[in-house]
C-alpha cells in the first residue's frame, strides 16, 4: 500500500518503473557505484550537503563564517561568497518569516504529497516565495518548469501553504495559486536566478497530473505483480543507475556526472527523505 510520496518518487518512476519499484516498493540498497569516479562523485555530494547546511544555519541566525573560513574546499567557500553577495538579495526584505527546511503535506487520491522546500518566505502581501538552492548543472526556465519538483512544491505550498502564511489559525485555508513563486537559485550561475510563477491554470492541471500519476501508481503496487514495472526503454538512464546490476544492464558505471543528475541524489545528501517513501 503507497503511504507517502515525494516529487523524487515520482520522477524516479516517469525515468524508471523498474527503478521505482527497487528502490521505494522493495526498499533495496544501492548496489553498484554511480559513476566510476567514486570518490569526485562522493566529494562532490558531500560539498552539496554543506552548503546547504550552511545556508540552512546562516538563515536561522547563527554564524557560519568560522565553518566556510576553516574549509579547505575553495569551490564551497566561492559558493558561499555567490549566496552571500547575490542569492541574499533575492529574499524580500519586508519578509514577515522565513521558513527553512520546512516540510508540508497533504493527502491527495488516498497518499501523503511531501514537499521539503530549503527556504519559504512569507513576505509583506502575504505571498509565498519558494527558495530552492542548486549546485548541479544548470537547468532553463523551461527545463524546470517541467519538473516534477516544480508541480509537486508549488501545488503543496498552494494546498498548505495558509499554514506559514497564518500559523496561529486552526484551521488555515489554501493561498491563491498566484501568490505563490518559486525561484530556483544556483551557486553556478549566481546571477542568473530562474523564477517560475504560477496561477490558477497551472494548478489545476498540476491537480490533475498528480491525481492520474498517483493512481497509476497505487493500481501498480497495488497489483502485487513485479513485471508490471518495467524497465526503461532508454538505456542510457541505466548508466548511472545504482540498480542496474539487477535488470542486467551493465555493472561498469559510466563517466563523471554531477550529483543533480541522478534523480534524489540532491534530496538523499540532504537527509531530505529516507528510503520509506512507500510500503507494500
Amino acid at each position: 500500500m503507497i503511504d507517502t510520496l515525494s516529487q523524487s518518487a515520482i520522477d524516479t518512476y516517469q525515468r524508471c518503473a523498474r527503478r521505482f519499484y527497487l528502490r521505494y516498493v522493495q526498499g533495496l540498497d544501492w548496489p553498484a557505484p554511480l559513476t566510476s569516479s567514486e570518490l569526485d562523485f562522493e566529494q562532490a555530494m558531500r560539498r552539496g550537503e554543506h552548503f546547504h547546511l550552511l545556508i540552512q544555519q546562516h538563515t536561522l541566525g547563527l554564524d557560519v563564517t568560522p565553518m566556510v573560513e576553516a574549509s579547505e574546499d575553495q569551490i564551497l567557500r566561492d559558493w558561499w561568497q555567490r549566496y552571500l553577495n547575490q542569492a541574499q538579495a533575492l529574499i524580500p526584505s519586508t519578509a514577515r518569516a522565513q521558513f527553512s527546511e520546512v516540510e508540508l503535506g497533504l493527502g491527495l487520491a488516498g497518499v501523503t504529497l511531501v514537499a521539503k522546500f530549503d527556504l519559504v518566505v512569507v513576505d509583506a502581501e502575504g505571498e509565498l516565495v519558494i527558495f530552492d538552492w542548486k549546485t548541479g548543472v544548470p537547468r532553463t526556465a523551461q527545463q524546470l518548469s517541467a519538473t516534477w519538483q516544480t508541480i509537486v512544491y508549488c501545488f503543496v505550498a498552494t494546498e498548505c501553504g495558509g499554514q506559514l502564511v497564518d500559523p496561529a489559525s486552526a484551521s488555515p485555508t489554501p493561498v491563491s495559486p498566484e501568490s505563490v513563486r518559486l525561484t530556483y537559485w544556483h551557486a553556478r550561475e549566481a546571477d542568473q536566478p530562474v523564477r517560475l510563477p504560477y496561477d490558477e491554470a497551472s494548478h489545476e492541471q498540476a491537480h490533475r497530473r498528480l491525481s492520474a500519476v498517483i493512481m497509476e501508481l497505487k493500481d501498480l503496487v497495488e497489483s502485487g505483480e513485479e513485471s508490471a514495472f518495467v524497465r526503461t526503454p532508454n538505456e542510457g538512464e541505466c548508466r548511472h543507475c545504482p540498480y542496474r546490476s539487477y535488470c542486467e544492464r551493465g555493472r561498469v558505471a559510466g563517466p563523471e556526472m554531477e550529483p543533480e543528475q541522478l534523480l534524489g541524489v540532491e534530496e538523499s545528501m540532504r537527509v531530505v527523505e529516507g528510503s520509506n517513501d512507500l510500503e507494500d
